[in-house]
């Protein structure tokens, strides 16, 4: 069982450059949680088979600011000056299989190093935010706008400390998403954000 921290960068990609730049520019990496639980399978003295599964919230924030013009009040000799500023937290819950295969690297008699990849299918639960459209529009979004099945792939390392009954874990991860997790414009343009991960757990042998 592990509990983490993540950071997902948002990656755009189109064939209109001005789109994407401009939600480069109002999309920003954010931090949220992941939990995780975990079966170990050794195989041999280096190798171990890694099956799990995880929930995911990926975090981005939507920062817009656009200049609205000048008011003038000619009767009181006033001038006003507008500007529209929009900050909305995005979200996005994956529930994901993981599974992977791990190379461990002893460093004492009770600590080891754990190197591996995996492969994570999962389903969008939720999704929820704002972004802008082909039209440099703001709109809002919702799950039902969104394909439900999600993929991904990454890597790891993981520190285990062995006690007695208990092995406590500490790690870091990168994956990347394989398919597009856009809400809208999905003929357009394709969201497939970078996630790290931080992570601390405990596991015991079965």
């Amino acid at each position: 069982f592990t509990y983490g921290m993540t950071w997902s960068q948002p990656v755009f990609l189109s064939s209109s450059g001005d789109y994407v730049s401009q939600l480069q520019n109002t999309t920003s990496a954010a931090a949220n949680t992941t939990v995780s639980i975990g079966w170990n399978r050794q195989l041999n003295r280096q190798w171990m088979l890694k099956v799990g599964g995880a929930w995911l919230r990926m975090h981005h924030t939507f920062d817009y600011e656009e200049d609205l013009g000048f008011e003038d009040d000619f009767d009181n000799l006033t001038r006003t000056y507008f500007r529209r500023i929009v900050h909305h937290n995005n979200t996005l819950d994956l529930v994901e299989l993981n599974v992977g295969l791990a190379y461990q690297q002893p460093l004492s008699l009770r600590s080891e190093l754990r190197l591996y990849g995996q492969v994570n299918p999962g389903i969008v639960i939720s999704q929820t935010g704002k972004t802008l459209n082909q039209k440099r529009e703001i709109v809002s979004y919702t799950t039902d706008q969104q394909s439900r099945l999600a993929f991904n792939a990454g890597v790891g390392v993981d520190y285990v400390y062995k006690l007695e009954h208990i092995s406590l874990v500490a790690g870091v991860s990168a994956r990347k998403m394989l398919t597009n997790v856009r809400a809208i414009d999905r003929g357009t343009i394709q969201s497939k954000p970078l996630v790290g991960t931080f992570y601390l757990g405990i596991s015991r042998g079965f």
